[in-house]
């Protein structure tokens, strides 16, 4: 029956959601140990490249012709990573823990035209680049472009960064923050792409003393490139007290209508005798109170709601708490995901108990 096909999907459910919870445990008791000794290698990753106006349209790195290992080598992902659409891999940058450097060459090849016109399309459309550094992500732009007059006509200039600059904040034995930075002298001009252009990628590391205590610290003091908020409270009370009065206009407008047809239809009546044939407002009585053709998809779908309704509660109830961060990556979609598969007992007892009523 109905009944008990919603209460094996609730079932089900939980089934789910523990498992789920049993890999989640997992994974937290595999996580990297972030603590490290003078030399230990610490990779760099490299995520994702894509559009700074459109941080919703991402490429993998290695889309664009940068210096690529000659072995594939990817990050374990955990489920919240997978999510939010992650693919990491590993680059050739070597930045070993607290070991400083100037100028160490990453590689050399030739750019070919095609690639060439690849790079200014990215710079074009102001593309970024998005790695990791021991769970820390950090920004930069692949290039920059100018104008300037040549024989009195205006002539785009492409610049391509070459010569990238890490700097590190450490604390003790741990990797607080980087920044990512690149030298302007060391810029390669690309707005020829007729003939093939010889390009020498190179890096700087700079180890400092971080005046932060913790990764949580640091957050508290910096912003997401893509996050700039700011609550504006002035403006949230505005637009309450605008619904506030908009709804109390419209529900004097609706009373004073409905006070007045009342007492038209009270006067009918004494004038008469006889009960008026029902009209306009009153004949929504019989479409809201008629038995629906399908219940069965009725009751479904007021389960799926209610399962929807407590899932953004919950999801809510959770930022209060403050579980979403930089550092835990698709905290939000995995929260959502679990409490989506909690809370299909609910869809399940909410369907079943409207069933049942009629």
């Amino acid at each position: 029956s109905f009944v008990e096909s919603s209460m094996r999907r609730g079932s089900r459910g939980a089934k789910a959601l523990a498992s789920v919870l049993l890999l989640c445990i997992l994974q937290v008791a595999a996580a990297n140990d972030h603590k490290y000794k003078r030399g230990d290698n610490v990779p760099l990753y490299a995520n994702k490249v894509g559009p700074y106006g459109n941080p919703s349209e991402q490429y993998e790195y290695y889309t664009l012709p940068f210096c690529a290992p000659k072995e594939e080598e990817r990050k374990p992902h955990h489920l919240g990573e997978i999510l939010v659409g992650d693919r990491m891999m590993k680059t050739l940058y070597a930045l070993p823990f607290h070991i400083s450097f100037d100028r160490r060459t990453l590689c050399s090849y030739t750019l070919k035209s095609k690639e060439m016109d690849m790079f200014q399309k990215a710079i074009d459309e102001d593309y970024y680049f998005e790695m990791f550094y021991d769970d820390i992500p950090l920004q930069g732009f692949i290039g920059d472009k100018s104008t300037e007059v040549v024989n009195g006509r205006n002539v785009t200039m492409y610049s391509l960064f070459t010569h990238y600059i890490f700097t590190i904040g450490y604390n003790g034995d741990e990797v607080l923050e980087i920044q990512w930075d690149h030298n302007p002298e060391s810029n390669l001009d690309i707005t020829d792409t007729t003939d093939p252009t010889d390009v020498h990628f190179v890096y700087t590391a700079k180890w400092v003393k971080s005046q932060h205590a913790s990764r949580e610290h640091v957050l508290e003091h910096k912003e997401s490139p893509h996050q700039h908020l700011e609550i504006r409270w002035f403006s949230i009370f505005n637009s309450i007290v605008t619904v506030l009065l908009l709804t109390g206009f419209l529900a004097t407008i609706l009373l004073r209508i409905l006070k007045n047809d009342f007492t038209r239809y009270a006067r009918m009546e004494e004038e008469t005798g006889l009960e008026q044939e029902e009209t306009g407002w009153k004949l929504v009585n019989g479409d809201v109170f008629r038995f629906p053709a399908n219940k069965e998809l009725l009751c479904a779908i007021l389960g799926n709601g209610s399962q929807l309704l407590c899932m953004c509660f919950g999801v809510l109830f959770l930022a209060c708490l403050g579980p979403y961060t930089r550092y835990n990556r698709g905290a939000l979609l995995v929260s959502a995901l679990l409490i989506f598969a909690f809370t299909s007992g609910v869809n399940g007892y909410v369907a079943a108990s409207m069933y049942t009523k009629m």
